[in-house]
């Protein structure tokens, strides 16, 4: 009689196993077999040429900022924490955002050399975008080779 007032429960979970995990699904010789077929047949070759050139870009961005975020921790080591950063990442992110990096970045961006047929265009569309007056520049847009040169 006390057994049958009992309410509804789930059935014991075996020993050794978390709440919430499934069992492990074991795969066949047959399912191995495929993939490591899949994985042999993948040319690297074969991947368009855009897609092999945004995947090197990601690869060479990921190292350079993992590189940055390191040297990062480490000077703050070095110097020592006085304003208590609780979490340096955060920092790292708004000073490579806001602080003199990306300034560095811009100025450099600025010095690289225009191709003549791009110069009007886009000294044209900054000073739209600005409100610039172009009947003030001296000489033809053509003639400035940098972003630097004409601002």
């Amino acid at each position: 009689s006390g057994a049958a007032s009992l309410p509804n429960r789930p059935p014991p979970r075996p020993a050794g196993r978390p709440a919430g995990c499934r069992p492990a699904v074991a795969r066949t010789a047959a399912a191995n077999m495929a993939i490591m077929r899949a994985y042999r047949r993948f040319r690297w070759s074969e991947v368009p040429k855009r897609k092999r050139q945004l995947t090197y870009v990601g690869i060479f961005a990921t190292g350079v900022t993992a590189t940055m975020n390191y040297k990062f921790r480490e000077c703050i080591e070095i110097v020592g924490n006085p304003a208590q950063i609780s979490n340096p990442n955060t920092l790292f992110w708004l000073r490579l955002l806001f602080g003199r990096t990306r300034s560095r970045w811009f100025g450099s961006l600025a010095e690289l050399h225009v191709p003549v047929a791009l110069r009007s265009p886009l000294y044209r569309a900054f000073a739209w975008k600005y409100g610039a007056n172009l009947d003030e520049v001296r000489y033809p847009l053509d003639s400035f080779g940098t972003f630097q040169e004409f601002y």
